[in-house]
């Protein structure tokens, strides 16, 4: 049976949920080694990550990122500064294996002399297409026995001579490892020869790219013995967290620890997955930072019939990992219908009168059972390129939508981005409101946005989202607005920040908390 919440979690850390990098070559570090075979889908697969492929055959041609045969016989794509380390530490048993091959077919160790000084003589001026270095090879009557032009192709990149590097015309060249490679990238080098705390920083990437996994899954992909993956993990344990099964499954330690270093008290789940999705390890964990989680956070399809029973499946599993943790709310986001990365649209964004009826039915339907099964208020969530995002949508919204079973999130950067007055809303509809998001956009990018017909994404890469109070709505009118209304809210602080590097949200979500301290929100 498939694991969903597995499933969930591993988008995320993957980078498929959010764009966790910007650079190709930071995606090829940040995996270790991303399994290529198929040239074309490795290179399609970077790109998704890291946005072009283009940057990616650019960052083969700049000898940042290679392939080569760390682990197995099948091809892996690398950092250029990982290459050498990974394969010194990995290719032991393949090395092994082939050379069992080798002996069986009558490949001797002269074969392998004579190809690669051939290969040596071809490479020196720079990378050459594999097929002539084959063509030299079957010149020179090495290639008679069956296989033999890739066993030895194997050897030579897995015992270091040789790698793939520039993509030429769909064509990933063979290149000399001393001239392609950067210096000082080996075992010895980089760990002082000390394979466990190498073994250590591989496992760390693996987890944290590929988490929640075991350490026997890392075993498996690597090819190094389980008791290498046991005393590794012992040198980065307390960088990960445990997840209960029958056999235990670690992922990185993140989210919760920078809401609790940046002084933050309670959070929001973000896409199921993200956080632990069992109730007691979540509670926890959470327990252990002194946070608590306050809502959930779910994406989906309400305006067509087909789709709801995926999405009230997905609600319910949400709604009841919340109603578990004492929790009651759960953010509902409509659906982006541009494409992140071209900003072309997927469907018109004005519905028509049937289909206005159909959404505020579904979300009447689906506000009602979360608050009966369940005792979890459904907030539903403005957001930009959806369709509630402007002021007419918003306002339709509330007139055909239930204020017993339909709370509202007052997102004031999507409400700023969709040129919506947040603080005029706010008095409109002070009933509607059951929890906040705070936080600001600017103004200069909105209005390019509008010029020039951008998506949201392309928005949010251009800087659309600022730290308070560099943006609008300003924190001050907003807190002052919100106060008005006399009720207890929580406001989650958000920042949207797609590619981003890992160091980078932290310091912002500290002077953000500074700055709502500073307007008399978030004091103890």
């Amino acid at each position: 049976m498939v694991d969903a919440a597995l499933a969930r979690a591993r988008l995320v850390s993957q980078g498929l949920v959010v764009r966790r990098w910007e650079r190709p070559v930071e995606v090829a570090a940040a995996f270790g080694a991303h399994q290529g075979q198929d040239l074309p889908g490795v290179l399609a697969s970077i790109a998704l990550r890291s946005g072009g492929i283009d940057a990616v055959v650019a960052a083969c041609a700049r000898g940042e990122i290679v392939r080569g045969y760390p682990m197995r016989g099948t091809v892996f794509l690398m950092a250029a500064a990982d290459a050498r380390w990974i394969t010194q530490l990995c290719a032991d048993k393949s090395l092994r294996e082939s050379a069992r091959i080798l002996k069986g077919r009558g490949i001797s160790a002269g074969h392998l002399e004579r190809s690669a000084e051939i290969a040596a003589e071809l490479l020196a001026d720079g990378p050459r297409p594999r097929a002539e270095l084959h063509a030299r090879w079957t010149e020179a009557g090495l290639s008679e026995v069956r296989g033999a032009n890739y066993h030895m192709t194997f050897q030579h990149i897995a015992t270091g001579m040789l790698c793939y590097g520039p993509v030429v015309d769909g064509d990933q060249h063979l290149a000399l490892t001393r001239t392609w490679l950067p210096a000082g990238a080996g075992l010895e080098d980089r760990f002082n020869a000390d394979r466990d705390a190498a073994c250590a920083e591989l496992l760390d990437r693996y987890l944290t790219s590929r988490g929640p996994a075991t350490l026997r899954d890392f075993s498996w992909w690597s090819k190094l013995p389980l008791g290498a993956a046991r005393r590794a993990f012992a040198l980065i344990r307390e960088r990960f967290e445990e997840l209960p099964g029958d056999e235990p499954r670690y992922q990185r330690d993140g989210l919760a620890d920078e809401v609790a270093e940046a002084g933050y008290e309670v959070i929001e789940t973000g896409p199921f997955g993200f956080l632990p999705t069992d109730p007691e390890v979540l509670r926890a964990e959470c327990a252990r930072r002194g946070i608590r989680v306050v809502a959930g956070t779910q994406f989906g399809i309400l305006h067509r019939p087909e789709a709801w029973e995926r999405t009230e499946r997905e609600m319910r599993a949400n709604a009841s990992v919340l109603k578990a943790i004492g929790a009651h709310h759960l953010v509902y986001l409509p659906p982006m219908l541009r494409d992140l990365q071209t900003g072309g649209w997927a469907e018109d964004p004005n519905l028509g009168d049937a289909d206005w009826k159909l959404l505020a039915g579904n979300v009447n339907r689906l506000g009602r059972l979360l608050k009966e099964d369940y005792d979890v208020t459904m907030v539903v969530h403005p957001h930009g390129d959806s369709h509630i995002e402007t002021r007419e949508q918003i306002d339709r919204f509330f007139a055909e939508t239930d204020p017993d079973y339909v709370s509202f999130c007052l997102d004031t950067g999507h409400l700023e981005y969709g040129e919506v007055d947040t603080i005029d809303l706010i008095r409109s509809y002070p009933d509607r409101i059951g929890l906040v998001h705070i936080k600001q956009m600017d103004p200069g990018v909105v209005q390019r946005v509008r010029r020039e017909n951008l998506s949201f994404g392309e928005a949010v890469s251009l800087g659309v989202c600022v730290t308070p109070d560099a943006g609008q709505p300003k924190v001050g009118a907003v807190i002052d607005a919100l106060a008005a209304l006399d009720k207890e809210l929580y406001v989650i602080v958000e920042q949207d920040l797609y590619p981003c590097a890992p160091d980078v949200p932290l310091p912002l979500a500290i002077e953000t908390r500074r700055v709502l301290a500073d307007n008399h929100l978030g004091i103890h």
